[in-house]
């Protein structure tokens, strides 16, 4: 069965959040009402990191409102902060490459102000993205650039959470020794405090690298744990994800249908939420599960909620997923001219992603060139500019020259004539 790996990233930002837990409808009022413009753009960000159980329709409005104010008042730092939030609800919607190029910009608002907190953080949320598109080593690469950075501000818990980005991604490269090592890790220094959504998840991280190497009671207890610790963050969005978890639990221990109730409840909250790639996660779920009892019509119909769901959305690595498994049902039920339809269309989605893939990689590489170029052109105008000092500095020197030994040629004829004045 495929769980949510997805689940695991708490917020954008933080593991060591310090933001209330006052529910969206009031945060969403108390930044309308908010006069001062620098005030906001700073509390929209705000309201996406504070809460899972956010409106993103509405913070994309007040985004666009944000936006339009910048642009107005040609005010850089406003029109960073609309982009930044407009960014993390693209990359919920599945708009991965939309959101990275937003997020790029961001960056080198970030570098030219020296602002290496928020430097990091746009580093975790380009992270997120290629993690989402399936590009791991990519999004290592993010990962721990954003832990250098916390690690040069000393911010120990922002350090922790980095490391338990690494090993989501570790987990999906299949390098689970290093992704428990890491895990562990984390889970230590994290339990001591009361940040139940962040224990939560590294719990259920564990729970996940278990249930992947088929270590079904390691797997079953640290689900229970992530479970327990969600329920008591008392945030709904975490604890739609607790009934993930104890779905995942309840099947283990074999209540089926437990376990779909719970699943179908976790669905419902994410429909609501707009968070497409989560209800596309679900509905794999809940096929993966009838795939297991072997309910193959269920299985199908799951399958293909799934899988258009993330068409929908543009979503194709979990288009991908919801193909395959639709060819391995139908393989099981013999209809093969079916299994091999779906096994075309999973293959053709994964020409798809590579071909992103090398397309993202060229638009970066186009990037660093042309940054090169810059470089390049600065430092030939600055070779060129001390190039011409020294010429001005030489011919100032040649003058200096000049005039002196003229001086001294005078001199030495004044003092002959004098002398030659002396004997007449």
């Amino acid at each position: 069965m495929k769980h949510l790996f997805a689940l695991f990233f708490i917020s954008l930002f933080s593991a060591s959040s310090t933001l209330s837990q006052e529910d969206f409808s009031s945060r969403l009022k108390k930044y309308q009402l908010e006069p001062n413009w620098s005030i906001k753009s700073e509390m929209i960000i705000d309201l996406c990191l504070e809460s899972e159980s956010i409106n993103f329709g509405k913070v994309k409005k007040e985004a666009k409102k944000m936006l339009e104010k910048g642009e107005l008042m040609s005010n850089e730092s406003y029109v960073n902060s609309s982009r930044f939030v407009i960014a993390f609800i693209l990359n919920k919607e599945g708009k991965y490459d939309q959101a990275l190029e937003l997020f790029f910009l961001c960056e080198r608002y970030f570098e030219r102000l020296e602002d290496n907190r928020n430097i990091a953080y746009v580093k975790v949320a380009k992270g997120h993205s290629y993690y989402y598109k399936g590009m791991q080593r990519e999004a290592i690469s993010q990962y721990k650039s954003a832990k250098l950075v916390w690690e040069s501000i000393g911010d120990k818990m922002e350090v922790n959470q980095s490391e338990s980005l690494i090993a989501n991604s570790l987990i999906q490269l299949k390098e689970y020794e290093k992704a428990e090592t890491i895990l562990k890790k984390c889970i230590a220094f994290i339990v001591s405090t009361k940040k139940y959504r962040t224990i939560s998840a590294y719990y259920s991280q564990l729970a996940e690298l278990y249930s992947t190497t088929k270590e079904i009671e390691k797997s079953r207890y640290n689900f229970a744990k992530g479970a327990e610790f969600a329920l008591r963050s008392n945030d709904p969005g975490t604890i739609a994800r607790a009934q993930n978890y104890l779905a995942i639990a309840e099947y283990y221990e074999g209540n089926v249908e437990k376990a779909i109730e719970l699943f179908e409840s976790s669905l419902e909250y994410r429909e609501k939420s707009g968070e497409y790639k989560l209800v596309c996660e679900s509905y794999y779920n809940i096929a993966s599960l009838y795939l297991e009892e072997k309910n193959y019509e269920k299985a199908k119909k799951y399958f293909l909620l799934s899988g258009d769901e993330a068409q929908k959305h543009n979503i194709l690595k979990d288009q991908a997923d919801a193909l395959m498994e639709l060819s391995n049902v139908s393989k099981i039920e013999n209809d093969f001219p079916k299994a091999l339809d779906y096994l075309m269309q999973h293959l053709e989605i994964n020409v798809k992603i590579k071909s992103q893939f090398t397309k993202e990689f060229d638009k970066e590489t186009e990037v660093l060139n042309q940054l090169n170029k810059s470089a390049f052109k600065i430092k030939l105008a600055e070779r060129e500019r001390r190039l011409a000092e020294e010429i001005q500095f030489e011919r100032g020197q040649g003058k200096i020259t000049f005039y002196v030994s003229l001086c001294v040629l005078l001199a030495m004829v004044i003092y002959i004539l004098k002398l030659k004045s002396k004997k007449i």
